[in-house]
Parts: structure tokens; C-alpha cells; sequence
């Protein structure tokens, strides 16, 4: 099962910020799916991806978090 988690970002003032995290956070292991906006992201994943390891890949990338919440109403099979 894919699951998600929604996180809130300071510090992205440009929409160089959003691929500079889309950048960050698709790499990261796990990652099945992202939806970067100004403030924020949602990632999909497979359980693999951590939200300590979210949040020092977008502290890597020079952006601060607020908060990672794991979305537990966003439950969907995996598609492989």
C-alpha cells in the first residue's frame, strides 16, 4: 500500500524552490510519487522514506520544515 505524508515548508520565496526540493525529495528512496507547491509537499511512497530523512533532505536543500504529517486516509495499492 502507497503512503503519503503532507509537509509544510518556510523559506521557498522563488519557483526555483519548488524544483530545487522536487529535486531533493524525488530522489529520495521510496518515493513513488511528489506534489511540490509554494509552502508545501505531499510525497507518496512505500514505507521506505522517513519523515527524519524528508526533513534533512529539504534542510539539505536550504528550505526549513514545519511540520510531516502522515496522511492516513490516503491509502492506495502500488502500482509496479
Amino acid at each position: 500500500m502507497a503512503q503519503r505524508f503532507l509537509i509544510k515548508i518556510d523559506g521557498m520565496h522563488a519557483v526555483h524552490a519548488v524544483r530545487a526540493l522536487e529535486t531533493a525529495l524525488g530522489g529520495l528512496v521510496g518515493v513513488r510519487g511528489l506534489e511540490v507547491s509554494m509552502g508545501g509537499a505531499a510525497i507518496t511512497h512505500d514505507g521506505r522514506v522517513t519523515p527524519t530523512r524528508i526533513r534533512e533532505a529539504i534542510q539539505e536543500a536550504g528550505f526549513v520544515v514545519t511540520s510531516v504529517i502522515e496522511d492516513r486516509r490516503h491509502r492506495l495499492p502500488l502500482l509496479d
